[in-house]
C-alpha cells in the first residue's frame, strides 16, 4: 500500500514461522476523523514488499483518535492485531482464513500517559499473553487461547506504583516472566508467572549511581534463550 500523502504510525511488527512480514500501522489523512488502523502482510520472503491476498487488511477506520498503542502476535497461521488509546487495546484475531469479530484484550488500563503502557507475547502453547499497568498502576496480566476468549485477569500488586512493563515468555515450561521498574526507585525487577500463580520478586537491576532515564520505557526478549532472558533500558 503506498503511503501517498498521509501520515504512518507504526504499532508493531512480527513475521510468520516461515518468515513473511506482517505489520500493524494506523494512518490519518489529517482529514476530520480519518484514522484507520490497518494489518498489511507480505507474500514475499526476499526483502521486497508483495501484498498477500486479503491484505492489507482495515481494522478500523473513520476514528478521530490516533492509536498511541498496540501489538502485533503471529501464531501458526494465527495472527493478533490490538490498538487502542486511553485505557483499553481492542482488535480482531485472523484463523489463516477469515477475521473474528472485534473484541477487547483489556479496557482497565491505566491513562497517564495517553496510552496503557503494555507488552505483548506468544506462550509456547500459543496462547496469547499481555501485561498491562492497570488503573491502579498495578501489573496485570490478560490470557487469550488462539481459539478461545480473552480470560480472567491476573493481578500482581507490588504495593508501589509500577512505572514500566515488559514480559518475556519461558518455552521449556510455559511460564511467564515481568520486568518492572517502580516509579520511586532506579531498579528494574522480576516477577514469575505460573499456572496462575504469582512468584516472589526479585530485584534485578540497580541504577542507583547512573539512574535509569526514562523508566516508564523498558522492554525485554520475547522468550527466554539458550536459559538466558534480557530487560533493556537506558541509563
Amino acid at each position: 500500500e503506498s503511503i501517498g500523502d498521509y501520515s504512518t504510525y507504526i504499532l508493531g511488527v512480527g513475521a510468520t514461522p516461515a518468515g513473511i512480514p506482517c505489520i500493524l500501522y494506523a494512518r490519518d489523512t489529517g482529514v476530520g476523523a480519518s484514522v484507520s488502523v490497518k494489518v498489511g502482510k507480505s507474500s514475499a520472503t526476499d526483502g521486497t514488499w508483495v501484498d498477500a491476498a486479503g491484505f492489507p487488511y482495515t481494522l478500523s477506520s473513520g476514528g478521530g483518535s490516533q492509536p498511541t498503542g498496540g501489538f502485533i502476535l503471529i501464531s501458526g497461521d494465527y495472527i493478533y492485531a490490538f490498538s487502542g488509546s486511553g485505557g483499553s487495546l481492542s482488535g480482531k484475531v485472523y484463523d489463516g482464513s477469515s477475521w473474528g469479530s472485534s473484541e477487547t484484550a483489556f479496557s482497565d488500563g491505566d491513562q497517564t500517559y495517553g496510552a496503557p503502557s503494555s507488552s505483548a507475547i506468544l506462550m509456547g502453547d500459543g496462547t496469547a499473553k499481555v501485561a498491562y499497568l492497570g488503573s491502579d498502576r498495578a501489573v496485570r496480566i490478560a490470557s487469550r487461547a488462539a481459539a478461545g476468549t480473552w480470560s480472567s485477569v491476573a493481578v500482581y500488586d507490588p504495593g508501589d506504583v509500577v512505572y514500566s512493563i515488559a514480559i518475556t515468555s519461558d518455552p521449556s515450561n510455559n511460564s511467564a516472566y515481568v520486568f518492572y521498574s517502580l516509579e520511586a526507585y532506579d531498579h528494574i525487577y522480576y516477577i514469575k508467572l505460573s499456572d496462575g500463580s504469582w512468584g516472589s520478586p526479585v530485584d534485578w537491576v540497580s541504577e542507583s549511581v547512573d539512574g535509569i532515564m526514562n523508566s516508564q520505557y523498558i522492554t525485554s526478549s520475547p522468550e527466554i534463550y539458550s536459559g538466558r532472558m534480557s530487560v533493556f533500558y537506558q541509563t
